[in-house]
């Protein structure tokens, strides 16, 4: 999987290709992803005090908004897994505390329901969707993007990006 710089930070990006940023085939489908991100270097205050870094992340996060394509169907596939992981944990914890209410022995195996929801939600967000990140202090990267989809971006940022 490849890393793409797609455009600035705190800002509203369109990747210009219709180039499914998982698969790599053609697709006119799209999906917008949200969130917020903080520069790199406020991850190194998590060594010295968690409170300071609480602060700076606050401080210093700005929103994002980009829409990339992205075929349905496989956003599907993660939204659906990504509710399994999460019932799961709800689940495992529910149990767990009702066991505990109810002085059952091994009331802490329901657990084992909250592992492997954090387990598959964290492969399921690592192998079937792609990450955002900031790099430097002004640019936007999409992460796990299938190559050639990373190639397609590349090259209509440059051509959008040429003067004419």
């Amino acid at each position: 999987m490849a890393i793409v710089a797609v455009g600035p930070v705190g800002a509203d990006v369109v990747v210009p290709t219709d180039v499914c940023v998982k698969s790599g085939v053609p697709t006119r489908d799209r999906v917008t992803i949200r969130g917020s991100t903080t520069p790199g270097w406020v991850w190194v205050l998590l060594l010295l005090t968690i409170v300071g870094w609480i602060f700076v992340s606050i401080m210093t996060s700005r929103r994002y908004r980009i829409e990339v394509p992205f075929r349905h169907d496989l956003n599907d596939r993660w939204r659906r897994t990504y509710r399994i992981a999460t019932g799961l944990v709800v689940a495992g914890f529910g149990a767990t505390i009702a066991a505990i209410i109810a002085r059952l022995d091994h009331a802490l195996v329901p657990l084992l329901l909250v592992v492997a929801g954090l387990l598959i939600g964290t492969v399921n967000g690592l192998v079937r969707n792609v990450g955002v990140r900031q790099i430097g202090d002004e640019r936007l990267a999409l992460t796990r993007v299938h190559p050639a989809a990373a190639a397609a971006i590349t090259r209509a940022r440059a051509e959008r990006d040429a003067p004419r």
